[in-house]
């Protein structure tokens, strides 16, 4: 297995695409209002009481009409979606660095991790 994902990194020339993203499956989640996307174009999903905001790879944000947790259900099958916070679902193939309670992502968004989801968090990534 290491050796077919040291291989896929190697073909992965584009420097904008993270090799971990690769690895996400390719199946397209609906998200609502006639649109669907794979979990390897989403950054971050940020929640505003009954719409989520997500963040995709290439810089653009959707708004749609449907909350969080129901995001979270829809992405369950994918490793790598973390709920951090009741506000945030993060992707972790983009995180860049976890500081004091907050994850920063590869693109500059920033999360806050919750003191509870914090410890699985961190057990999670190996901290």
């Amino acid at each position: 297995m290491n050796k077919i994902k040291d291989q896929m990194m190697k073909r992965n020339t584009n420097p904008r695409v993270n090799p971990m993203a690769l690895w996400l499956p390719l199946k397209k989640v609906h998200v609502g209002a006639r649109c669907e996307l794979s979990a390897s174009n989403i950054v971050m999903i940020e929640s505003d009481i009954s719409y989520s905001h997500i963040h995709l790879r290439n810089g653009e944000k959707l708004t749609v009409a449907m909350n969080i947790q129901k995001l979270q259900e829809r992405f369950a099958h994918v490793w790598g979606m973390v709920r951090v916070h009741r506000r945030y679902l993060v992707n972790l193939c983009y995180l860049k660095s976890v500081v004091d309670f907050e994850i920063r992502m590869e693109n500059g968004l920033k999360a806050t991790v919750s003191r509870r989801k914090f410890d699985e968090l961190a057990s999670m990534l190996c901290l």
